[in-house]
């Protein structure tokens, strides 16, 4: 937490329509100003619209290696809100997304067997749910990104040798048509 408070229990109970605001996303909306107590406005073309006041900022860290500004960049608008206040607005009983942020030195598969043994447990259900980490995930980026580099390479590769291959064949013909010519 960083500046105004947490949501709390009665947030939950209550359903107010109270968010938590990210601080790299702060300046993206409400520049240098304080936006504790300042009211945001979440729009959905099927649910319509709804206000909600600021209640505090917290720092926010996803654990992946982005500076400040491309996460400001790529989040400008991320709001933690009680998940009542998100199923009154979605008009919907389910979560469909938990996310979890621990310490970076917690053992992340053990808060996440944790996590789902305990949902498990309270649903009554089994293999229902999947748990994904940061890292995860941008493990699955840099390897898409590995195969576009080597797909860019040997695209380059095939080029190369195409073109050496045609300037070649002109050097030849060249050559064999000088020779004639020279005797």
């Amino acid at each position: 937490l960083i500046n105004g408070r947490l949501i709390t229990q009665n947030d939950i109970d209550c359903g107010a329509n109270v968010a938590v605001i990210p601080e790299m996303c702060v300046k993206g909306l409400f520049g240098n100003f304080n936006p504790i107590g300042k009211k945001v406005i979440i729009q959905d073309e099927k649910y319509g619209s709804k206000a909600l006041t600021i209640v505090g900022t917290i720092d926010f860290d996803i654990g992946m290696d982005m500076t400040m500004d491309e996460m400001a960049d790529s989040i400008p608008g991320m709001l933690i809100v009680p998940f009542t206040t998100y199923q009154n607005f979605y008009q919907t009983n389910t979560i469909d997304e938990l996310e979890i942020v621990f310490p970076k030195d917690a053992d992340s598969k053990d808060i996440a067997d944790k996590a789902k043994r305990y949902l498990e447990l309270l649903h009554n259900t089994e293999d229902k749910y999947t748990f994904t980490s940061s890292q995860q995930m941008q493990d699955t980026v840099n390897s898409v990104i590995n195969v576009i580099q080597v797909a860019i390479l040997a695209i380059g590769a095939i080029s190369l040798i195409v073109g050496g291959i045609g300037i070649m064949n002109i050097m030849l013909v060249s050559v064999t048509e000088r020779t004639r010519e020279i005797g």
